[in-house]
């Protein structure tokens, strides 16, 4: 999607008609992820969902390299660990975005334990005052 399609689906959102050319940069970069914060939700998630993957990878080779060996490993157990691992990944990239400092002047701690009750209250909260508007528009 380029600037046109985000300026009128921005226009479509705000209920006014297609914003004009000269728009002003600030306005524009209201919806913009600074870089600091981006940098940030990208290496946590190399962490937190790459590392899984690879495992989830590794232990598919690992398992059909022994099985083709002659050890007795089910491919049912093969199987578990690598779906265990696969939603581990899944899960990481929730972490990883979660987890990371949101003020670009902050770097967040390594694991980031206090920042991911930080977010996930703010995505919470803004769950619920979603389902709260839409509760009462429905009411009237």
């Amino acid at each position: 999607m380029g600037k046109k399609s985000r300026t009128k689906r921005e226009a479509a959102l705000s209920g006014s008609p297609e914003a004009a050319p000269g728009v002003s940069p600030a306005a524009e970069n209201k919806l913009v992820i600074p870089k600091e914060i981006n940098g940030r939700f990208l290496g946590r998630i190399v962490l937190f969902s790459g590392v899984p993957f690879a495992l989830a990878l590794g232990v598919q080779l690992i398992g059909a390299t022994l099985i083709r060996a002659g050890y007795p490993l089910p491919s049912a157990v093969v199987l578990l660990v690598n779906l265990l691992f696969l939603g581990i990944s899944v899960l990481g990239i929730t972490y990883a975005i979660l987890s990371a400092s949101w003020h670009p002047q902050v770097p967040g701690s390594l694991l980031g334990i206090k920042e991911f009750k930080e977010n996930g209250g703010r995505l919470l909260a803004a769950l619920q005052n979603e389902g709260e508007k839409r509760r009462v528009e429905k009411k009237s």
